[in-house]
């Protein structure tokens, strides 16, 4: 269990993973109140994680989206074979592992890619651009940099 948001003060510890955790559940719970009951066309969306958020994601993000008349979500969990599997952050996830993972499994209509998995210039760690792993999956990406009810209204 996550402590609650108060227990950080001004979120000092923002980058130590618990808090980042914590106020990413918060922005994402102030979001959904805003999302919609139902989007017009029928989609389902695979979301990309590391290892050590997909729990998160599965058990906070997925029901909540799910919900919503016409979306189905779910989330794929991609190791890193780049670095190494102890390295379970998203964040560090490389272009050619999420490919990997993804490959295995039935994508749906839209990936969705947490904006951190890129560089500034829009790369992943090992040089393949979204592009290219949009060609190589044959499906659309969306990147989201956490605001998910930006996310919906794009898709509605």
């Amino acid at each position: 269990e996550l402590p609650p948001a108060k227990r950080y003060e001004d979120f000092f510890q923002i980058e130590n993973g618990v808090g980042m955790t914590r106020d990413f559940l918060d922005r994402f719970q102030e979001q959904s109140q805003h999302f919609p009951h139902r989007i017009n066309t029928s989609l389902s969306m695979t979301l990309v994680s590391g290892q050590l958020a997909a729990p998160v994601i599965s058990r906070w993000v997925v029901p909540v989206l799910n919900k919503i008349e016409n979306l189905t979500a779910n989330v794929v969990t991609v190791p890193n074979n780049f670095y190494g599997t102890s390295v379970t952050v998203t964040g560090l996830l490389t272009g050619q592992d999420i490919f990997a993972e993804l490959s295995k499994h039935e994508l749906g209509d839209i990936i969705v890619l947490p904006a951190n998995t890129l560089n500034f210039d829009g790369i992943f760690l090992d040089d393949w651009t979204i592009e290219m792993l949009q060609d190589k999956l044959g499906h659309p990406i969306e990147i989201v940099d956490n605001n998910f009810d930006e996310l919906l209204k794009k898709l509605d």
